[in-house]
């Protein structure tokens, strides 16, 4: 027995030595999401990554966007989770509430290479909970107006200036619509509202909740409210200058329909960009840097959401996982995803600000980081998700005229504040 144990080692020693079999190297486990193109982008990131750091390999895994989260939610509760996530601010809280991530107030401090203060603070703020920051920004969702050159200079209409107010907006998109065969279904509008009337209602100085921060009741039933989504809704049925929700299904979104030429503004994020860039058959801008603002009503105000990098609490490589965080929110990872133009920066080093000016279409680019310093932070809650589920619901009934504006909101209203207490 004692001569076949040998042999048996002897045999192991030998396919080790001779290459046959390789020891096991558990990598970083990086869970990703995003579209094809977006993918390419993290591989190259991460290849870079590698080759910088020839001791850390990276898994990474591309999970389809519905099933990320409860990919993750699944393994955190079944004792196993990824080394690295990639959260959207909105859904941070609810990981936050499970104390399922990571502090990395330590990591900073322990790390003389990593500065906060090279990240806007508005993307810091939204990832930060009680003094504890819990993921490192990546970008942030800002939004512009995209427009149609091609259709303001057919209607004679100057392009989006400085300080427009709503009742400019309300105008530019009566000189843009087009019904040609005045069916009263035109051809082309000024405007597709989709899910934009979150930024409306901040413009208006109202809110959905008393407190950003620490939301305790809904706020959805104030004037401030109601005024903005009437003013919206009037663009569609009074003024028709806006595709009803039917109508803009029917043309597929509001990419699609400015795709298309069916609409000659939309607000969107620079997301768009990469899809945009296809475009050949008119030429297209974002408001610029003169006209920095959204349409303005008594306040200015964008979005201060994006994506973070996070390490969940029972990742088994965290210092390494650290390391991987850091490296793509920083200025090589970021450069690499700016080139596809997806992103917005979260991160504000010269070098970042200057690549991203750079990086064109569209000519404008400063558009977007001009706005971040009016990026509003969105309810910070657990249930973030399922409340703005119910918000879509309800003002259906308002949108599709099922129900006046102040009967949909009293009973938004009492559904918001319930879900609030469950908390």
């Amino acid at each position: 027995m004692k001569s076949r144990s040998i042999l048996v080692i002897f045999l192991v020693f030998c396919l080790f030595s001779c290459g046959l079999v390789k020891e096991s190297k558990e990598g970083v486990y990086f869970l990703i999401r995003g579209n094809a193109a977006e993918i390419k982008l993290w591989e190259k990131a991460v290849s870079l990554f590698e080759k910088e750091n020839p001791d850390i390999k990276v898994r990474m895994e591309h999970v389809p966007y519905g099933q990320y989260w409860p990919k993750i939610e699944t393994m955190i509760a079944g004792g196993s989770s990824p080394d690295v996530i990639f959260l959207e601010s909105t859904r941070a809280s609810a990981f936050i509430d499970l104390n399922a991530l990571e502090p990395l107030n330590s990591y900073i401090e322990d790390d003389s290479d990593f500065k906060k203060e090279n990240y806007y603070p508005q993307a810091i703020q939204a990832y930060t909970h009680e003094g504890i920051l819990y993921g490192i920004p990546n970008d942030m969702a800002i939004y512009a107006v995209y427009y149609n050159q091609d259709l303001f200079d057919r209607a004679g209409v100057d392009y989006p200036r400085s300080n427009w107010t709503w009742t400019d907006f309300r105008k530019i998109c009566q000189a843009l619509t087009i019904d040609q065969d005045k069916d009263g279904n035109p051809e082309t509008y000024g405007f597709n509202i989709g899910w934009t009337y979150y930024l409306w209602i901040w413009q208006n100085g109202g809110d959905f909740y008393n407190n950003a921060s620490d939301p305790k009741q809904s706020t959805i039933n104030t004037k401030a409210v109601k005024d903005a989504l009437q003013f919206l809704k009037d663009l569609i049925y009074k003024y028709r200058v806006a595709p009803t929700f039917a109508q803009a299904a029917s043309f597929g979104d509001a990419a699609e329909m400015f795709m298309t030429g069916k609409v000659a503004m939309i607000i969107e994020g620079h997301w768009m960009v990469p899809q945009f860039k296809s475009i050949k058959s008119f030429k297209w801008d974002v408001a610029s840097t003169a006209a920095a603002e959204l349409p303005k009503r008594k306040v200015k105000a964008n979005y201060n959401a994006g994506s973070c990098f996070s390490i969940p609490r029972m990742a088994k490589h965290k210092e390494k996982a650290w390391k991987l965080i850091k490296f793509l929110a920083g200025n090589k990872g970021q450069k690499i995803l700016i080139e596809g133009g997806f992103s917005t920066p979260a991160l504000q080093t010269k070098e970042i600000t200057d690549f991203f000016l750079k990086s064109t279409p569209p000519q404008n680019n400063k558009i977007f980081l001009d706005m971040i310093k009016y990026a509003h932070l969105p309810p910070v809650m657990p249930r973030y998700n399922e409340m703005n589920d119910t918000m879509y619901r309800e003002l259906d009934y308002f949108w599709l005229n099922k129900k006046p504006i102040d009967e949909v909101l009293q009973g938004l209203k009492k559904q918001l504040d319930q879900l609030l207490e469950k908390r």
